[in-house]
């Protein structure tokens, strides 16, 4: 029967009742495009954990990346991160720090994180692209209370046309490591 296995559970945000899974997977290209093309050898999972529908998304993050830092790093030399952001705690990104790993992950948004995107958010001079444009701006170092080590910021933003009416619709934002 649907939505009633063993583990599965209620989830506000979804309105159902679901499993919530962590899953990795590996890009040999280095893209996550590169999976979707399937030219390339080796893409796939990693590792996938499934979880009760009612936890919270980071619950257990810690350990699942743990495992799949193992696993990565039996089948390549090079292996760098890509985390949403409910998985950038500083549990985990100081654990990959301390294991000198390479990782991009988006964090959430705060008052902090709000002011010092503000001046980085008004559109050049001049005419903007219709098709609109992207921009990257580094903001140095930033690190909260509970890190033991600071992170690379980076500011990317996003000045895209509305699909329906063809508008830019800055400020489309996205803070990185």
């Amino acid at each position: 029967m649907h939505g009633k296995q063993h583990g599965a559970k209620y989830n506000g945000y979804y309105r159902k009742t679901v499993y919530h899974p962590l899953i990795a997977s590996i890009s040999v290209g280095g893209d996550y495009d590169a999976a979707r093309e399937g030219q390339r050898l080796g893409n796939g999972f990693i590792h996938a954990t499934l979880r009760q529908g009612q936890v919270h998304t980071a619950d257990g993050v810690k350990r699942f990346v743990d495992n799949v830092d193992a696993k990565a790093h039996t089948i390549g030399q090079n292996v760098d991160y890509r985390l949403d952001a409910g998985y950038t705690s500083g549990e985990v990104m100081d654990a990959l720090t301390d294991k000198n790993r390479h990782f991009v992950g988006r964090l959430k948004t705060n008052a902090k994180l709000d002011a010092l995107a503000a001046p980085h958010l008004k559109r050049p001079p001049g005419r903007p692209p219709t098709e609109g444009y992207e921009r990257v701006i580094e903001l140095g170092d930033y690190q909260i209370d509970s890190w033991r080590h600071a992170q690379r910021l980076i500011l990317v933003v996003v000045d895209q046309p509305d699909p329906k009416n063809g508008q830019l619709n800055l400020p489309s934002t996205t803070l990185d490591e």
